[in-house]
């Protein structure tokens, strides 16, 4: 990866406009909006299950997630996995290269996504055992830059969480020591269970820490002392923390960075929930609520559309919950099973 360097007359311009160019007490930044404002964000899911496009700004990302059945770990054999590949194309800016080998930037990414959603059990991996100690879901998630401007922390979190939502794995039955797998057209998928939804929040850190812009583009993050990444779920609980190598900044500074995320972070879920219209409010997690499906509100392929609804996991499962009391699990109702 070679990172096109910034002239001196173009670093000069963008410091001066944010220390000089105040406009009701908000720094002039280069695309007008207010220090505390995102970038225009879309998510669209689909057609095939775990596929998720989102777009922040000029920022294009793509996730694909797929999955299969492996061997589980010697010493957790009933937990599956959930891993994760973040990909740079070359088309996504001048400065990628292809390469076999993973950049610095691809790598921590990736360990972003490990952070975010594997250290803070947002998927509970228990659930993707189907023989304690011999066979479990591999879940892969894979998230492929399209277009680089910026901010690629806030939109690898928010297209793997959308895939993730999204996803389907397929519906497996055991008939003596016989796994079956079942393809999508013989029995409806299942969706996997998410403890909680966490989403980042990214911020770039001038003058030494005492100014911080939400959303940077590429060209202001080049210029910025450092960042700060916020992870935060829709309680307003803190997932994980992460910063790049930089500039040290005060608690005080740090307070109002995690408190101008939680709006943000409001305007993300917005977006998501506009990419699930059969869904009845995703940032709640009822599972209280039946939901209807039909074929024009879910493009990808699959099974007549039926009524489902979500039920308590420990009412109707003799499963182990490990992580909440009442985790979410659809059951389709079908003529044959009412």
């Amino acid at each position: 990866m070679r990172e096109r360097i910034l002239t001196a007359c173009e670093r000069a311009f963008i410091t001066e406009a944010l220390q000089e160019g105040v406009i009701d007490d908000q720094p002039l930044r280069l695309d007008g909006r207010g220090k505390n404002d995102m970038r225009k964000v879309t998510v669209e899911v689909g057609p095939q299950y775990g596929q998720a496009h989102v777009a922040l700004g000029h920022t294009r990302v793509l996730c694909c997630i797929n999955c299969r059945l492996v061997r589980p770990h010697e010493d957790r054999p009933t937990r599956g996995f959930v891993r994760f590949n973040v990909t740079l194309s070359p088309m996504a800016s001048p400065d990628y290269e292809p390469s076999t080998r993973q950049s610095e930037a691809s790598i921590n990414l990736t360990q972003l996504l490990e952070h975010v959603f594997r250290d803070a059990r947002t998927i509970d991996t228990d659930s993707l055992c189907i023989v304690t100690g011999e066979k479990v879901w591999n879940i892969q998630v894979n998230v492929t830059i399209l277009n680089d401007d910026g901010n690629l922390d806030d939109a690898c979190v928010l297209a793997a969480l959308a895939g993730l939502l999204h996803f389907r794995r397929p519906y497996v039955s055991i008939s003596g020591d016989n796994v079956i797998v079942h393809p999508v057209d013989e029995h409806e998928p299942v969706s996997l269970s998410i403890n909680h939804r966490p989403l980042n929040v990214s911020t770039a850190i001038f003058e030494q820490g005492s100014l911080a812009l939400v959303d940077p583009t590429r060209i202001e993050m080049q210029v910025a002392e450092g960042s700060i990444s916020v992870a935060m779920n829709t309680h307003h609980e803190i997932c994980s923390i992460n910063s790049s190598s930089g500039c040290a900044i005060d608690p005080e500074m740090m307070f109002s960075i995690v408190s101008a995320a939680k709006p943000r972070v409001a305007e993300l879920f917005d977006a998501l929930n506009k990419a699930f219209p059969s869904e009845d409010n995703i940032k709640t997690g009822s599972t209280q609520r039946a939901i209807k499906t039909d074929k024009t509100q879910h493009p990808w392929p699959g099974p007549k559309a039926q009524e489902v609804a979500i039920v308590d996991l420990e009412a109707r499962v003799n499963l182990p919950v490990t992580l909440s009391n009442t985790l979410q699990l659809v059951f389709l109702l079908d003529s044959k099973r009412v």
